[in-house]
């Protein structure tokens, strides 16, 4: 049995899948799955029927399987009862069951008798582990589904499903549906869980979970809901049954469809690699990403648990009730389920001001899509390796960004009702773009269908020029339009349909580019137009020199919040292309040190680290650090080193950013001390410090640390009680300085303690670290054998995606080298984004080194 499941491994990673297409020719309408799962043997018995309707006779019926070994395969028409013979196709994933005599056209069931393997993948029907025994978990999407049980494993081909689970005497099973039976047997020290029906469904959404899982429980406009998780964590579930409570209210009232699933489980499971799954009424989380101490964690950590909460259950109509038809438009399910994760934050909790993410997220995405190599919102994808690679920011991020701003421009109400109109007319089906957008332009009768098709079919984003003259009291607008990209500013053939709007003396304003320039009129003078009200376009506004001098000193009051957000972000990326000197945007630092809005100054450290990071030399580093410290001094001082009695949490997160940044960017070396003060405090008494300013205080503590900080960090480690407080220290052990530290760090991920979803993203952490990336590059290289033994589905890409953070032409032949005689699955474009990012970082320097250079020596 190892053996078998080596073999399965191997194929996985080895495999270029080709991801093959079904014939069309046999429809899926229900399923009976009948499940075992054998610890002792880490495989699982499967009976299954499935009822099917065929277009034509047939003597071949083509599926999915894969790593299914077939026992017993018969099909049923009519009277007629037939035993088939398997075909397996291991390359396409596919198994095709072929009987002597032609299956007329009709109903037919297939009934198939199995054993399937309880892998260590985190795929399809996988093994987790905790508290000294083993749980098995379903994580089906993509195409894993294939994995758990033969079936015509594309969304399109939606059924209703019949589960029933055995399991050991005590465990808990969760799936789909509400149980509708828990009996004993078959035999003695087992017991048979029965589940409803479900609605109709893909097959990637089917879930179940075994083991001693314990749950909290409530209800929400009488849908039952439970958070459970594995013994002694479920106090951990509180808040996330409390949020989930207030994010299915406002989601029945945003749709205007109740919940259509009759029950919500939501389960934290040991070992997942997403960081969430929508299965149907049962969501399976990493348990960082759901559970936490309501009253020790940061405002951060509850937003990040509730905004993934909201996301999920999102789903449950933008992915489960409506489904795409095929994985080429997946941004249906995560770029909405993305974009409305906000409203039920924002009308629950306020103060979490997630209209200010949502800004600082189409910067990130505008980043993203700054790409040469980067891909339409829609992109083709046959491949098992190539419906993976759909899963990254363009499907999520920047279709979120396009909503919004589209949802901007036509108001919030038209879009709503479309919304729902495209919903309730897709119901228990699939979707194309097509279906969505049209349905949006026939609800607002605004040309949304043009707007969206720009955006979502085209790659990249627009960089949108504003001129403006002033004669006889009335301003001449002239917008141009060209795809903005890092590398070059050659004006390649994309146009897109674009809704500018401004806020201008006569009210909001929203105009239509359609064209490469296009010029309209305002009535009065209006010299300095900022061109993204709110900042909810998807487009880089280009601001001359000398519009940022005129309104340097007057950003933060002419300027929203959100629009300084997007501001900042549209001047860094045109330092970053080498449309302006780094002067520019350097020259606003009177408003950098007047900035007191959490969010905008998150924004502007990040900022001023990248340049630390990019762009200082041996000769001015200390001078630029220097100024950094200098420039937000006035911030730290009148904040203080410590929350002050009432004070809101947006204020305390703005202390953290504040000392984080005067630290790590600014190496000061009293703030260093401080933290490592503060640490030693913490340690002895954790309810002593501001649970907002720990993470920060880690990392300034760990940067300066010593081996017997280190000791107790791994002490705590061991002893951590909470999700939160483990990924806190862990993450902190590459920090420390030091080849003698670093080295045990990097040991970690090799320990079997270290579980498969998290080494990873360990190594990526150190590999984004100057101080720590040469030795985690010698390390990772020299153990790769050993670290691909814990490589699943999408952990390779990350450590490719953590090498961009070189900047020489050198590092980056032999990052190429290493990953061209090392292939990763699901990373191709990964590793071309990766390539593309440290040229751009060597373009970077050669552009903006000298001028930064000039720039400090004249202060």
């Amino acid at each position: 049995m190892k053996a078998r499941l080596l073999l399965l491994n191997l194929t996985l990673l080895a495999l270029p899948l080709s991801g093959q297409r079904l014939p069309a020719t046999v429809i899926p309408s229900h399923y009976q799955l009948h499940f075992t799962p054998d610890f002792a043997r880490d495989n699982f018995k499967g009976n299954e029927t499935i009822t099917v309707r065929l277009n034509e006779p047939l003597s071949k019926i083509t599926l999915n399987a894969v790593a299914i070994e077939f026992e017993d395969v018969t099909i049923t028409a009519g009277k007629l009862t037939q035993k088939a013979t398997v075909r397996n196709d291991v390359r396409n994933e596919m198994a095709t069951l072929e009987v002597a005599r032609p299956i007329p056209a009709g109903t037919a069931k297939i009934r198939i008798r199995y054993t399937g393997v309880l892998n260590n993948q985190l795929r399809g029907f996988y093994l987790s582990k905790a508290n000294n025994r083993k749980y098995a978990v379903t994580q089906l999407e993509p195409t894993d589904a294939r994995q758990a049980f033969p079936s015509f494993d594309e969304p399109s081909y939606k059924a209703t499903f019949d589960i029933t689970v055995v399991a050991d005497e005590g465990d808990t099973v969760i799936s789909n549906g509400r149980v509708i039976s828990d009996k004993p047997g078959p035999v003695e020290g087992k017991h048979t869980v029965r589940f409803s029906t479900t609605p109709k469904m893909s097959t990637y959404l089917v879930a179940i979970t075994v083991g001693d899982f314990r749950c909290v429980s409530g209800e929400s406009e009488k849908v039952p809901i439970r958070v459970c998780a594995t013994p002694g964590k479920e106090k951990l579930a509180t808040f996330a049954l409390e949020a989930t409570g207030h994010i299915l209210k406002s989601f029945n009232r945003y749709y205007g469809i109740k919940y259509p699933f009759g029950k919500l489980d939501i389960v934290a499971v040991p070992d997942f690699e997403a960081g969430a799954m929508e299965n149907t009424a049962a969501i399976f989380y990493r348990e960082s990403a759901l559970l936490l101490d309501s009253d020790s964690a940061s405002l951060y950590a509850k937003k990040r648990v509730t905004e993934i909460l909201a996301h999920e259950i999102g789903h449950m109509w933008f992915g489960d009730l409506v489904t795409m038809k095929w994985w080429d438009d997946l941004w249906l399910n995560e770029g909405f389920a993305t974009w409305i994760s906000s409203k039920p934050m924002r009308e629950w909790k306020p103060e979490l001001r997630t209209d200010l993410d949502d800004v600082h997220s189409t910067v990130v995405s505008l980043n993203v899509d700054s790409l040469r190599t980067t891909r339409p919102i829609r992109s083709e994808a046959t491949t098992t390796d190539e419906i993976n690679e759909l899963f990254d920011g363009i499907a999520y991020g920047k279709t979120a960004a396009v909503l919004r701003m589209v949802e901007s421009y036509l108001g919030e109400e038209v879009f709503r009702k479309g919304i729902n109109s495209y919903l309730q007319k897709h119901a228990y089906g699939n979707a194309s773009g097509e279906d969505f957008w049209n349905e949006i332009a026939r609800v607002s009768g605004k040309p949304v269908d043009r707007i969206m098709r720009s955006f979502v079919d085209q790659a990249g984003a627009p960089l949108v020029s504003v001129n403006t003259s002033c004669q006889r009291g009335r301003t001449s607008v002239t917008f141009s339009q060209q795809r903005f990209r890092l590398d070059s500013d050659v004006i390649g053939p994309e146009v897109w349909t674009i809704p500018v709007c401004m806020d201008t003396t006569q009210g909001r304003r929203c105009e239509l580019l359609t064209e490469r320039e296009q010029t309209f009129e305002l009535q009065g003078c209006q010299a300095d137009l900022f061109i993204n009200d709110e900042g909810h376009g998807f487009y880089i506004s280009e601001y001359d020199s000398e519009y940022l001098r005129r309104r340097a000193n007057s950003i933060t009051r002419d300027l929203s919040p959100a629009e300084r957000i997007a501001l900042s972000g549209d001047v860094w990326a045109l330092v970053r292309a080498g449309r302006i000197p780094i002067g520019d945007y350097l020259n606003l630092s009177a408003w950098f040190a007047a900035e007191r809005d959490q969010a905008v100054s998150a924004v502007i450290h990040s900022h001023l680290a990248e340049i630390a990071l990019s762009l200082t030399t041996p000769e001015n580093d200390a001078a630029y650090r220097e100024w950094v410290r200098d420039l937000l001094a006035p911030a730290a001082t009148e904040m203080g080193w410590r929350a002050g009695s009432n004070e809101s949490e947006a204020r305390r997160e703005l202390r953290s950013s504040v000392l984080g940044t005067i630290g790590v960017t600014g190496r000061d070396p009293a703030t260093a001390r401080w933290a490592r003060a503060e640490i030693d405090t913490f340690l002895k008494d954790p309810a002593s410090t501001d649970p907002i300013l720990v993470s920060t205080l880690l990392e300034l503590a760990s940067s300066t640390g010593d081996k017997i900080l280190f000791e107790k960090f791994l002490k705590q480690l061991e002893k951590a009680g909470s999700p939160t407080d483990y990924y806190r220290y862990l993450n902190s052990l590459t920090k420390f300085p030091g080849p003698e530290l670093l080295d045990r760090a990097l040991k970690l991920a090799l320990s079997p303690e270290m579980r498969s979803q998290d080494a990873a993203s360990f190594l990526a952490e150190a590999l984004k670290r100057p101080e720590s990336r040469e030795q985690t590059w010698s390390f990772v290289t020299g153990n790769w054998p050993a670290l691909q033994k814990k490589m699943t589905t999408w952990s390779g890409a990350k450590v490719i995606a953590a090498t961009s953070g070189y900047c020489s032409i050198a590092k980056r032949d032999e990052v190429v080298r290493f990953f061209k005689q090392n292939p990763v699955i699901s990373s191709e474009r990964t590793l071309k984004n990766t390539i593309e990012k440290i040229d751009n970082c060597v373009r970077l320097r050669s552009l903006q080194e000298s001028n930064l250079d000039k720039w400090l020596k004249s202060r």
